[in-house]
């Protein structure tokens, strides 16, 4: 990840990426399709015989909330 990009686990398999100066919806979107994809190919080092996946959803202030447990809600809300 940049360097402006703070990602942060919140417990278990769920992680936090947050991102300034997201330009609109297909913008956020396309990083967290990248995320997935980079998430999913290391996994798959792990052997043929192993099923993974990985999902996102994406919040984006203040079209989605304008304080952090609102956006957090709505990517949940978007999974």
């Amino acid at each position: 990840m940049r360097e402006e990009v703070t990602v942060a686990r919140l417990g278990g398999d769920e992680f936090i990426i947050a991102l300034w100066d997201v330009r609109g919806a297909d913008f956020a979107a396309t990083v967290a399709l990248k995320v997935i994809e980079a998430v999913v190919a290391t996994l798959l080092h792990r052997g043929p015989y192993h099923w993974h996946t990985a999902s996102a959803g994406v919040g984006i202030y203040p079209v989605h909330g304008e304080d952090a447990d609102t956006l957090m809600k709505s990517a949940d809300l978007a999974l």
